[in-house]
């Protein structure tokens, strides 16, 4: 999993566009988030607490529906 796929799938989930956008709903500073993306890491805590409903396979793999528990 790229950092950059996993950010661009955030961005889907939250339906936003720009990375300041995305920063405001996880509660982190765009700053964080840029760094996010150029240590390719991100914080773990953050992404739990604030994607409750998300299906982690989609947000990490691509795998499924963005939502949990959505049936095809």
């Amino acid at each position: 999993m790229k950092i950059d796929e996993l950010i661009s799938r955030l961005k889907i989930y939250f339906k936003v566009e720009a990375d300041k956008e995305l920063a405001q709903y996880l509660g982190v500073s765009a700053t964080n988030l840029s760094n996010w993306k150029k240590r390719r890491t991100f914080d773990f805590d953050v992404i739990f607490t604030k994607c409750e409903g998300i299906n982690l396979n989609w947000l990490f793999f691509g795998e499924g529906d963005p939502l949990r528990g959505v049936n095809k």
